[in-house]
């Protein structure tokens, strides 16, 4: 019986696990040109940057706490992650050991409306997902959800993410 996986990273996981079985590979994809400035939504005096995901270590929300407040001081910015997750208590810890509480906000527990309204409101979506040994993205469907609305998306180069964006939906880069 044919089995379908939405990437090839995630049919390498299911091959290293020794799950056989004869695979095809489905990606849901959306192929969206942000080259066109008229596409690009950028209406705010500061740029709103955007993270959705569980707060857990593979999200990468910690490497992106720490790259934020590399933001050169002449570029007004906020920064809203919305998530739910272990990993909360840690990160606004570090929130505000970093002096950041006035830029980054942490909302948790949001309705699917409330999340569809924080995408709206995103100059830029990021995904800052690592490889670890506890987790891996494998596919990323929030990626799916910002370029359903052409939000520019800079993500980690890492498992499935690359896979997902292709190589016209968004900047990638190295994890960490």
């Amino acid at each position: 019986k044919v089995k379908y996986v939405l990437t090839n990273f995630t049919l390498n996981l299911l091959k290293k696990a020794n799950i056989q079985g004869d695979y095809i590979i489905t990606p849901p994809r959306i192929e969206l040109s942000f080259l066109n400035s008229q596409q690009t939504k950028i209406s705010h005096d500061f740029l709103q940057l955007l993270s959705v995901g569980r707060l857990v270590a593979h999200k990468g929300h910690t490497v992106l706490i720490e790259a934020v407040k590399q933001i050169p001081s002449s570029i007004p910015w906020k920064l809203t992650i919305a998530g739910t997750g272990p990993e909360y208590t840690k990160l606004t810890t570090k929130i505000n050991m970093l002096s950041l509480s006035k830029q980054i906000t942490i909302k948790e527990n949001l309705s699917q409306n409330q999340i569809l309204n924080e995408y709206k409101q995103a100059t830029i979506f990021i995904f800052p997902s690592l490889e670890q040994k506890n987790g891996v993205e494998g596919f990323g469907i929030v990626l799916l959800e910002a370029m359903a609305l052409q939000i520019l998306i800079i993500a980690s180069n890492t498992g499935g993410i690359p896979e997902v964006l292709g190589s016209k939906c968004g900047l990638l880069i190295p994890p960490d």
